[in-house]
């Protein structure tokens, strides 16, 4: 604000400085002994809201409360609204505080989008999303035994652990002190279980208890003096990405898992190991998660062995779905509209670990589907970005092995592929095995919605089969990435379908 000697000349204001003023004749007056303050006001333009994305994990059939959350520059005041809702589960209350419902039954990977708003502009749209925790998983067989991962350890009666380790802390805040481990496995999973000496902290410090697998037997590859190229964390399980030396590890996903007091069982899928046909492993407790100064590891530091060895064979039992016909999902119908809960009760192939990064590497699978009735076959999946469905949507790559013989048609491994569903364009192979010759069948019926796809292809396009072998490849050149994301993650796997 600015003051100024006024004067008042034939009509005309002068305010000292050069400025002069004209009053429309009849509108103003300025008597002599007005004295009047002027300024110039800047009126500062609006910026949006900033809404912030989030991870969030909660067990099977548990409800999760969620804090929306979004800053503004201009401290305005925030309302939120969510844009689009997850899709295997339900939330309720007032943004920005609501709570996550999963579907009953359901595990696995969900996602909910939403926006922040200002009073007049809105916010880029964030991502909450939920990792959701199976807790039980009946039925499943291990040489000799059956484990059910519900903390109950008599599953585990007969079956040899690593040995007992010492009692050996103390102190109340060094709140980890293990006891004694197991492991086991089936042709789908390897199952952890320990205990520990005093009740497991799985809040505000579970990743304090740590196992390292090394799963190529070579300690010169992966993290350390044992080379593991794998940790769990609690039940979060990480790929190690470092040099060697330095704390660098990428997330694969919530393993399930179940606690029961001083005791734990867990599942994780060879897939996402690698399929390994042996193991090397340490258990280490942090207890400076909870305050503590003690590292207790088992195998003990005073004794001989600085390492646990474990043998899973030669990996000629398949995961479930990949090299045999257990994988089918016979439906009345499904409809093509982009929304999986049609899905819902049908059995996946598993899912695919995060495993692609950079900023032009788009297509990262994380989760595939089929079904069928008498007329056709349905597939959907999901991936961890929204599908782009424009020129590059040939990127979203399907090979079909219809004859499940890998003499005929395009050779790729253990795959002999008679059709190729790009996008939703369906491709008949005619070349020799070898050669890039594909003859364009049509385009097929489907529906994509964020991450999420749908596609309907009719069985008497592929020769009507009775089973099928599939392989999903996301190839990430289509949207000038470098990155072949193959789902199975083995590159020389495949799923198996059966349409019996």
């Amino acid at each position: 604000m600015g003051h100024a000697a006024i004067l008042l000349k034939d009509g005309r204001v002068l305010v000292a400085g050069g400025e002069t003023y004209l009053p429309e004749g009849g509108e103003q007056t300025i008597n002599e002994a007005e004295i009047f303050e002027y300024g110039s006001v800047v009126v500062p333009s609006n910026r949006p809201p900033v809404a912030k994305s989030a991870n969030y994990q909660t067990n099977e059939n548990t409800p999760l409360d969620i804090l929306l959350e979004a800053t503004d520059p201009d401290d305005n005041p925030l309302t939120f609204a969510v844009v689009s809702s997850p899709i295997n589960g339900l939330l309720s209350g007032v943004p920005p505080n609501l709570t996550y419902t999963p579907s009953s039954g359901f595990s696995g990977m969900d996602s909910f989008t939403f926006k922040a708003n200002d009073g007049s502009l809105d916010s880029e749209v964030a991502v909450i999303k939920i990792t959701v925790q199976a807790v039980t998983s009946d039925g499943i067989s291990n040489p000799g035994a059956s484990i059910t991962i519900d903390g109950n350890f008599s599953d585990w009666s007969g079956l040899q652990s690593f040995g007992p380790d010492p009692d050996d802390v103390t102190g109340a805040s060094n709140k980890l002190d293990w006891l004694e481990g197991w492991m086991a496995h089936n042709g789908n999973d390897l199952f952890i279980a320990y205990r520990t000496q005093g009740p497991i902290v799985t809040n505000g410090g579970f990743w304090a208890y740590q196992i390292y697998l090394d799963t190529d037997a070579d300690e010169a590859t992966g993290y350390g003096s044992l080379g593991a190229e794998y940790l769990v964390e609690g039940n979060s399980l990480w790929r190690y990405t470092g040099d060697g030396g330095s704390w660098r590890w990428q997330y694969l996903g919530a393993m399930a898992k179940a606690v029961n007091n001083n005791q734990l069982e867990m599942r994780v899928p060879l897939q996402q190991l690698g399929s390994p046909t042996q193991l090397r492993l340490r258990f280490i407790g942090r207890n400076a998660a909870f305050g503590g100064d003690i590292t207790d590891r088992y195998p003990d530091s005073g004794g001989d062995v600085v390492a646990f060895s474990y043998s899973i064979g030669d990996g000629s039992t398949p995961p479930p779905g990949v090299g045999n016909g257990d994988v089918s999902n016979p439906v009345a119908s499904i409809a093509i509209d982009g929304n999986l809960s049609d899905w819902n009760g049908t059995q996946s192939f598993g899912l695919d670990p995060d495993d692609v990064a950079g900023t032009n590497n788009q297509l990262d699978w994380l989760e595939g589907w089929m079904s069928h009735n008498s007329t056709n076959l349905f597939i959907a999946y999901r991936t961890q970005d929204p599908i782009i469905t424009g020129d590059a949507f040939w990127g979203y790559q399907i090979f079909l092995d219809t004859d499940e013989n890998e003499a005929s048609g395009y050779s790729m491994g253990a795959l002999g592929v008679e059709y190729l569903l790009e996008g939703n364009n369906l491709w008949r192979y005619t070349g020799d095995g070898n050669s890039w010759s594909w003859q364009y069948v049509g385009d097929m019926v489907m529906a994509a919605s964020n991450n999420q796809l749908e596609v309907r292809l009719p069985l008497q396009q592929l020769g009507n089969p009775t089973g099928l072998r599939v392989k999903f490849v996301g190839n990430n050149e289509a949207f000038g990435g470098n990155v072949i994301d193959n789902y199975p993650d083995n590159g020389s796997g495949y799923f198996s379908y059966s349409l019996n």
